[in-house]
């Protein structure tokens, strides 16, 4: 039996929701192991470099 989900993409969906409401520009989505939903603006997004593979290196 699996574990259950950390997160639902009505989560995600209410989390970009929000962001959009907001005016904020949405560069990248970073979801953590225990479930923290990160939204990262446009302009942050393109000079974030925090070492992380993406999952096309996975």
């Amino acid at each position: 039996m699996t574990a259950p989900a950390i997160f639902k993409q009505s989560d995600v969906t209410r989390a970009l929701k929000g962001a959009m409401a907001a005016n904020v520009a949405i560069g990248k989505i970073k979801i953590a192991p225990d479930g923290t939903i990160t939204i990262i603006p446009e302009s942050s997004a393109a000079n974030d470099d925090d070492g992380e593979t993406g999952w096309e290196d996975a």
